[in-house]
């Protein structure tokens, strides 16, 4: 009843419009009376409209309302809300099991038509197969488990408008997620058909030509814009009509005759220091000119600091109907919910198709992937490759790690499988991943017979949603493993050569500093125990290499050398430099060095005679009291000799 002709018509014959209906505020219902007056001495051009609570008939109609609380009326309700829908689907929130409803024709009431076990499983196939492409994605999206059931939390109920194909043509569609008040088990999920809704608001927007006052502006962006200027662009003077809370403790000047001085001033103060600079440049009367002769709007995006915080806002003027009007309205709304929540889709958008990428990319390193939730035990393998699946493995199952123990005795081989036994023992491994650290393994499985590295790397996801399961990759190493145990060994060899003299066979002097070390930290921790160094020297060495030939010069030191461990049996003997060799003497070569020391004199004695090899010995004994390094004790024996050299010589 609410027309422009039905209005003009009460207006002309009674001088009033009166209309008594319910309006939805704040989420209550009121009953509401609608007053419209006509001004005098106007002739009927404008009108003054007035809406206000009926307390008398809203206090009849809320009792009424409270007193019938029947089952049967939430059904009749319920009956009558749903007709607007012609898809209902009525889900459970822990299985995700559902029931479809759909229109009846006949009945023109829902009535069962399908269900599944799954519906978000279900529900990408329709999405693929029933929603228009450019929607396709930003439906799926929305109704994904994870953003479905956080978004029904903590909104409770939320809809999304796009295009679907219903009875094979594009139609939109408003799609509604709802929880159940009395039954948080399930929700519900409705899809109601709006084309011709939405195609009314096409053509009522198309076709629009009305003049549109600035008090009817006004009206319109108040509730969704935090200030509203009302702009003269020939005087600059300014009127502010509306504004929230935290835009007036901006303390913005509501009026005044300088409007776009003023809001460069009011720039420099509130608007976020990253973004002045852009904002001084893009604001200007110029600027505001060209775009609104050039697109009849103009907008920018920027941060104030509202209550201390950043907040995005979008700044956006229009001109009025009449060109010849001057004035521009320019509002500011707040668009920080949109900016974080596209921000968040974008960061949440990019790390799903990285971390898609990264696990891609790192599983063709794996024979097999499984996931497994651990609550239930049930598992299911991703991928393998031929020659794991000669091992007849089961690719799914519900008893995991029962079935992984029955594995490991086929598989593993004997000297691994108390190792393998332990690691898949269930509290055992969750108790290593608690933390969300990974866990690995490394053990021998036998491929036609022939033992094979692999390694067992456990990672448990952490995400709320998904924290009870943990993903298992098995990878074939047994060539990085084998490579590993080829260099250790050559390591070995290497360090066992270079720890022989090759000339003599006797230690070389890398393993003479080596000894030294070990002598030094025993020292300094007071566990070493009683030891005496002997410094030998061959004399002559020099004169054979120059008169019989560097040959016959090995030969003379290999026997210098073997009359020196000949001597120093229990001890080791090392090759220190070209002709000079050392023995550390222990145990029973530190008891008796006297008598070892008298046997050099003897050998000496008798190879002056003949004129073979001598050698030159000296030994000093470690005075724990006094010394506390090897290398005093070296330099003792060292200079004793030295002093046996000399008596060889006279």
């Amino acid at each position: 009843s609410f027309t422009r002709e039905s209005f003009t018509e009460a207006m002309q014959t009674d001088g009033r419009y009166q209309l008594v209906c319910r309006l939805l505020i704040n989420g209550e219902l009121y009953i509401c009376r609608l007053d419209g007056f006509a001004q005098e001495g106007d002739e009927n051009r404008h009108f003054l409209i007035g809406v206000g609570i009926d307390k008398k008939i809203q206090a009849e109609w809320s009792g009424e309302v409270m007193a019938d609380t029947t089952a049967e009326t939430f059904t009749r309700i319920a009956r009558a809300l749903a007709q607007d829908f012609f898809k209902v689907y009525y889900i459970d929130a822990n299985t995700h099991a559902y029931i479809e409803y759909s229109m009846d024709d006949v009945t023109h009431r829902l009535s069962p038509v399908a269900g599944g076990a799954d519906f978000f499983k279900d529900g990408r196939e329709k999405i693929r197969n029933r929603i228009i492409a450019s929607d396709r994605e930003r439906v799926a999206e929305t109704f994904n488990e994870t953003n479905l059931l956080r978004m029904i939390r903590e909104y409770k109920a939320f809809t999304l408008r796009c295009q679907a194909l219903v009875n094979g043509l594009s139609t939109y569609v408003n799609i509604k997620a709802a929880a159940l008040p009395d039954d948080p088990e399930h929700y519900v999920i409705g899809m109601r058909d709006i084309d011709t809704q939405v195609q009314r608001e096409k053509e009522d927007l198309e076709s629009k030509a009305d003049r549109l006052t600035y008090t009817r502006l006004a009206q319109a962006l108040a509730a969704d814009y935090i200030g509203i200027y009302y702009v003269n662009m020939d005087t600059d003077d300014f009127v502010e009509y509306s504004s929230h809370r935290e835009y007036q403790a901006l303390n913005i000047e509501k009026s005044g005759d300088d409007f776009f001085a003023l809001s460069r001033n009011n720039a420099l103060r509130v608007v976020h220091p990253d973004d002045i600079k852009e904002f001084l440049e893009a604001f200007t009367k110029e600027n505001l000119t060209q775009e609104l002769d050039a697109s009849g709007t103009f907008t920018i995006s920027y941060r104030l600091i509202l209550d201390g915080t950043p907040t995005w806002v979008s700044m956006k003027a229009a001109r009025m109907a009449d060109k010849k009007d001057p004035h521009v309205v320019i509002g500011v709304n707040s668009i920080d919910h949109q900016i974080r929540r596209q921000e968040e889709y974008e960061k949440a958008h990019e790390q799903s198709l990285t971390f898609a990428r990264i696990a891609q990319a790192l599983s063709k390193d794996y024979y097999s992937i499984y996931l497994v939730n651990t609550e239930n035990d049930e598992y299911i393998e991703y991928s393998s490759n031929a020659e794991y699946q000669e091992l007849q493995v089961e690719q799914s199952g519900s008893d995991f790690f029962e079935e992984c123990r029955r594995n490991v005795i086929r598989l593993v081989h004997p000297d691994d499988l108390k190792k393998a036994l332990s690691v898949w023992e269930k509290n055992r491994l969750l108790d290593e991943v608690a933390d969300g650290r990974p866990f690995s393994v490394t053990y021998r499985l036998m491929f036609d017979g022939n033992p094979v590295h692999i390694n067992c790397k456990v990672i448990r996801l952490t995400d709320d949603e998904i924290d009870r399961y943990i993903i298992i990759g098995i990878s074939n190493v047994d060539a990085q493993i084998k490579r590993e145990q080829a260099y250790e060994a050559d390591l070995r060899e290497a360090r066992t050569a270079a720890l022989r003299d090759a000339l003599t066979g006797v230690k070389s002097k890398l393993a003479f500093t080596e000894a030294e070390k070990e002598i030094n930290r025993n020292i300094e921790q007071s566990r070493q125990g009683a030891f005496a160094v002997a410094v030998c020297d061959v004399n002559g060495l020099k004169a054979v290499n120059d008169t019989q030939g560097h040959k016959a010069g090995d030969e003379f030191l290999r026997k210098a050398c073997s009359a020196i461990c000949s001597i120093f049996k229990h001890s080791p003997v090392f090759r220190i430099g070209g002709d000079e060799f050392a023995a550390i003497l222990q145990g029973e070569d530190y008891q008796n060095r006297e008598e070892l020391i008298s046997r050099f004199k003897t050998f000496n004695d008798e190879n002056s005679l003949s004129g073979d090899v001598m050698i030159a010995c000296g030994t000093a004994e470690w005075n724990s009291l006094e010394e506390s390094t090897f290398e005093e004790v070296f330099e003792r024996a060292d200079a004793a000799m030295y002093e046996n050299k000399d008596e060889l010589k006279a």
